[in-house]
């Protein structure tokens, strides 16, 4: 007994030590500003790279940015089916799918209209129930949908439903007819999970179904028989996911399952309801459930590493629960939680190791506030804190060895704020502290000997705060001070030497290539002229009004890097004397600059953390990538002076947070540029479509090209990268081609906007990169033509050809007399243009038929003429007058007259105007807008192209 407690702690106590030794995992949250509602209850990318958001209230389409919402109206057939949606897929034809709790719905891009599909009793061959759980492509593009009555297959050849429903007289059959899930194995094996009937295995080639289901005396089968997820993973083995009854990992060879359930332990799986199965891209399986955040499967151990909803690690007790994930096609995992919303996980972990004090670890820093970071010629890492003393990390263990402030001892630590760190000839470290001068430390013999290294000249007072080191030769250093510099000479304390400049505190001394010695002071940068034995000001041609310097550091060209408190960084042209800001005038308040092994300036500022490329000429550096909380830094304020880097190449920042450590070969990125969206089309601020009635046959994202008349050349254009990996990071580059010379890089703006356009034919191309910097290759391109200023509204040609133009329509106006004295005039043009509209290029019909196409046509004209003047009504109430939906309208009005939609409005419109201009003396302007047009000048255009002759013309005939 005594052996199996003690078994039993081991196990607690290693169990406690694998959990404080995770990480959290690096979530954050989408935005929710404009969701139709937070509880999300399904998620697909689609083929063009927009997320899609199933809720309880509506169905939501994402680019990044903003929320397009579609819900169910009332009465109005082309909307969602239902407001609860379930599950949403694509088919092969990469259409669009919904499954609500009322309804099936297919989803027409072009329209933005749903076609529903409901039960019918009356046809063995429709859909089996109206609530839908699961939608399900398979490899052989087979598209399953999976309800509560029954388990169908879509047949696209005539719309029907294949049913594959439970039978009880036959075991080869689904078991039951709640379906709640579907996938499908290596071997091509559908698994159809059921509720409270188990599993079935459907076989498509030999058709045979298998059953697994839960047995009360066999503790190898399913653990229950509600299923609610299931998941093969990369090792080719199946998990399933129960309600209330845990997780069961299949065992092919076996035939029986394994079952995991939460016992007390910490390293249990969290939760019995399994809503979600998941594996990241270091092939670990992630579970999540009801109330129980999301449990991380070791593989090795066979044991559970429990986080909440937000990525922190969960020791014990509930958390919020996942209720649905979705894995994007570039890696990374979407969860959407109890909590509200959806959190991504980027699933391209961050290798920033992050150290801060913790009061309950021992061997945790002593304090976060780092004011030092050295590495030995040991490859010892030193950390030098404010307030904590001096710290010895130990890599192998990942644990610190502290040294502090000791009263009564005099081979102790005498000052716990260390400054700086460095190390003499001897192997001794060199301490600068803040309070008690200089110290030296045995790292041997752990003996710390203090020394008074600097005494003001004018007060004979003890200069005790240190800011900086530089050994100058063995045992002979120079001392920065807030008072200013001195060298001290190991070997004979008596031999130190006072520099009489008035340099004030000096933050930083830097060694360069030839041996000079560089000072960064609160006045200015500054030079050590060896001849005259004084530190000299270094002049700069700049303008530069604050000179205090932050840091200094000398790349691998032997260049020079200048940081300014509070300012820019620049770089130092020795030749010139003067400093450049070419190239990363984009970093301000620099406070480390570090080069790694790949030659790659690692720079802090106030934004975070920046990756430059090294160049040998101008553009100096390049920016390559740029790190904040979200890459999982622990902050990205730095303090100044504090980076270094050992042999092997692990890079050091300290902070008031506490120690950042990684190798930038180990920092994972996105590699994948982003597909990019043209999602809205501005005229003049308003957002419209350049069809004269304000409405088009297909969105904007859908088009690839777009006219305009003269008076709409001024416009807007919105885009969106579908990176959702930090989206906040995306770049844009964007150019107006056969307008814009050169390409236009923005960031947070999402949109170009241009202003009186020349008329002609223009290509706008945008493309993107991801928040990695990586590029989309082929711009993204929409074909823009805009039409000239007709001759009677171009002022410059009026004044020149108004001669030409008299004349030209004398001769015309006699022509045109002359003719119409020959020819007869329909007795009635409206009748006409009917007959004309009925008869052009219409299939034979039966009289029948025929008759009731034309009764049709007229009520499609008496509607459209009530509403000429209506500002609201638009295609969609057409629809609803007419009762049936765009996709009916737009295929009735082709069918019979073999014009679209709108080429009819225009032609019930200009007869309307033709027989206003006959019967009535209203001006042409009053004219124009009872027939429904917005603009005279379009009108104008239009009827000209219609009757050959311009509205007042056709009065005068």
């Amino acid at each position: 007994m005594i052996r199996g407690i003690l078994i039993t702690v081991i196990t607690w106590c290693l169990s406690i030590f694998v959990v404080h030794g995770q990480k959290p995992l690096n979530l954050y949250q989408l935005p929710t500003d404009g969701i139709s509602h937070v509880q999300i209850t399904a998620i697909y990318q689609d083929s063009q790279g927009f997320l899609w958001f199933g809720t309880v209230n509506g169905l939501n389409r994402f680019d990044g940015y903003e929320y397009k919402v579609f819900k169910h109206k009332g009465g109005d057939r082309s909307s969602l089916s239902s407001n609860y949606v379930t599950c949403i897929a694509e088919d092969k034809n990469q259409q669009l799918w919904v499954g609500t709790k009322h309804g099936l719905n297919r989803f027409d891009r072009n329209s933005q209209e749903f076609t529903s599909y409901f039960p019918d009793k009356n046809n063995p061959k429709a859909l089996p129930g109206k609530n839908i759980e699961v939608l399900f492509l398979d490899k052989e593009k087979n598209f399953w949908i999976g309800t509560w009555n029954g388990l169908c297959r879509y047949q696209e050849q005539n719309e029907t439903f294949e049913l594959f429903l439970h039978d009880p007289s036959d075991p080869n059959s689904v078991s039951g007819d709640k379906i709640n899930s579907i996938i499908q194995d290596h071997l091509g094996r559908l698994w159809i999970g059921t509720n409270f009937s188990g599993v079935t295995v459907y076989d498509p080639e030999t058709k045979f179904f298998e059953r697994y289901l839960h047995e009360n005396d066999d503790d190898k089968s399913l653990s229950g028989n509600t299923i609610i997820s299931m998941y093969e993973d990369s090792f080719r083995e199946i998990w399933i996911g129960t309600f209330q009854r845990g997780l069961n990992r299949f065992n092919e060879k076996e035939k029986r399952f394994i079952r995991y359930k939460p016992d007390g332990q910490s390293s249990s799986i969290a939760t019995n309801s399994v809503y979600s199965i998941m594996e990241n891209m270091d092939r670990k399986l992630i579970i999540g459930g009801m109330q129980g955040g999301m449990s991380v499967y070791n593989r090795k151990q066979d044991t559970f590493t429990n986080y909440d909803t937000k990525g922190r690690v969960n020791i014990g007790g509930t958390a919020a629960s996942v209720l649905c994930h979705y894995t994007l096609k570039g890696g990374e995992i979407l969860i959407a939680t109890s909590n509200g919303g959806v959190s991504i996980y980027d699933n391209f972990p961050s290798q920033f190791e992050l150290y801060s004090h913790d009061p309950k670890e021992p061997g945790s820093l002593s304090i976060n506030f780092i004011k030092e970071t050295f590495v030995d010629k040991d490859g010892n890492i030193w950390i030098g804190t404010e307030g904590g003393g001096l710290n010895l990390f130990d890599r192998n263990h990942k644990k610190f060895k502290t040294f502090t402030k000791r009263e009564g001892h005099s081979n102790a630590l005498q000052d716990n704020v260390i400054n700086v760190i460095q190390q003499d000839a001897l192997g001794n470290l060199l301490l600068g502290t803040a309070m008690t001068g200089l110290a030296t430390f045995d790292t041997k013999k752990n003996f710390f000997r203090h020394v008074y290294a600097c005494r003001s000249i004018e007060t004979e007072t003890s200069i005790n705060a240190i800011n900086d080191l530089s050994i100058e030769q063995p045992q002979l250093f120079w001392i920065a001070t807030d008072n200013g510099l001195c060298l001290y000479n190991e070997r004979d304390e008596d031999s130190k030497k006072y520099l009489e400049n008035d340099i004030g505190k000096v933050e930083v001394l830097k060694r360069d290539y030839e041996g000079r010695i560089w000072a960064g002071t609160e006045k200015g940068l500054y030079l050590y002229d060896p001849q005259r034995d004084i530190f000299k000001k270094y002049p700069l041609e700049v303008n530069q009004q604050n000179e205090w310097v932050a840091s200094l550091f000398e790349d691998r060209y032997n260049r020079l890097w200048v940081s300014f408190l509070n300012d820019k960084l620049a770089l130092l042209d020795k030749e010139k004397q003067k400093l450049d800001f070419v190239g990363v005038d984009r970093l301000v308040n620099v406070t480390n600059i570090i080069e790694d092994q790949s030659g790659f300036l690692w720079i802090t500022a106030k934004d975070g953390l920046f990756k430059y490329e090294l160049l040998s000429g101008e553009p100096y550096a390049q920016l390559r990538r740029s790190y904040n909380e979200n890459d999982g830094l622990i902050t990205t304020k730095f303090n100044a002076n504090t980076a270094s880097i050992t042999k092997d190449g692990l890079l050091i920042f300290g902070s008031d947070q506490g120690l950042t450590i990684f190798h930038p070969d180990s920092i994972k990125f996105n590699p994948n540029p982003p597909i990019i969206k043209i999602t809205d089309f501005w005229v003049e601020k308003t957002n419209t479509n350049p069809e004269e009635t304000g409405l088009v046959e297909e969105p904007i994202d859908q088009r690839t090209d777009i006219q305009l008349n003269h008076e709409q050349n001024s416009f807007s254009i919105e885009f969106a990268a579908l990176n959702f990996i930090k989206p906040q990071k995306n770049q844009y580059q964007y150019r107006l081609e056969g307008f814009d010379s050169t390409w236009s890089q923005i960031s947070n703006i999402r949109r170009a906007s241009y202003h009186e356009v020349p008329s002609g034919n223009y290509v706008f191309k945008v493309r993107a990169s991801n928040n990695d910097g990586v590029w989309q290759k082929e711009p993204t391109e929409l074909k823009i033509f805009v039409s000239s200023v007709p001759l009677w509204q171009n002022r410059k040609l009026q004044a020149i050809t108004s001669v030409v133009v008299f004349i030209s329509l004398l001769v015309w106006l006699y022509s045109y007399w002359s003719r119409e004295q020959r020819t007869k005039k329909p007795a009635s043009l409206l009748e006409d243009v009917k007959h004309t509209l009925f008869t052009r290029n219409s299939k034979p019909k039966e009289d029948n038929s025929a008759q009731l196409d034309k009764q049709w046509l007229e009520r499609f004209t008496k509607i459209v003429e009530q509403q000429l003047t209506s500002k609201d009504f638009g295609i969609d109430e057409l629809c609803r007058e007419l009762g049936t939906s765009r996709t009916q309208l737009y295929r009735k009005v082709k069918e019979i007259t073999d014009l679209t939609v709108f080429e009819l409005i225009k032609e019930i419109k200009l007869e309307k105007a033709a027989q206003l201009l006959q019967k009535t003396d209203e001006s042409v302007s009053d004219i124009s807008f009872q027939a429904g047009f917005k603009s005279l000048s379009h009108f104008s255009k239009v009827f000209q192209e219609k009757f050959g002759s311009s509205p007042s013309q056709f009065r005068q005939k």
